[in-house]
């Protein structure tokens, strides 16, 4: 009988380590709550910073198309950015929201530096840089999400 409960206990081990933060038949998984908001707190960056693209709109609308169609556009892929987020679609979509947030960036450092090329400099406002920074923190914080989720995934297979 001594051996009976040894196997029962190595099978409720086993059970417990394949219903980790990576599970998708469970669905938020069983993660701890500081992983969680991690998720969330990522969505509401990106959220925030599609919404103030949005806001951004308004001051082009009537003279720049260009310009007000690029902040409709970005505003509402970042919108959209909080599904794949909080639905936890996976690593592909993380690092791509990554990379479309390191493009923004790299665009918004190229239309605010003074190059010889396009001649004036636009000017940094308030509501530029919240969103400049609102993005870099989006970034830290998926690429954290990428890390635990990496490091859950070997925990679960050793």
């Amino acid at each position: 009988m001594i051996g009976g409960a040894e196997e029962k206990e190595k099978i409720e081990i086993k059970i417990r380590r394949e219903h980790t933060v990576y599970d998708k038949s469970f669905p938020y998984g069983h993660i701890n709550k500081s992983n969680r908001s991690l998720y969330f707190a990522a969505a509401a960056f990106t959220a925030l910073a599609g919404s103030l693209h949005l806001i951004l709109v308004q001051y082009f609308i009537g003279f720049d198309s260009n310009t007000s169609t690029f902040f409709i556009i970005t505003g509402l892929a970042q919108i959209f950015w909080v599904l794949p987020i909080i639905r936890r679609w996976g690593r592909l979509w993380y690092i791509v929201g990554i990379a479309g947030s390191i493009a923004l960036i790299f665009s918004w450092n190229i239309t605010n530096a003074p190059l010889p090329v396009k001649g004036v400099a636009a000017p940094y406002d308030d509501i530029s840089i919240i969103i400049e920074t609102l993005q870099v923190v989006f970034i830290a914080a998926m690429m954290s999400i990428i890390i635990r989720e990496r490091q859950t995934i070997s925990r679960r297979d050793s």
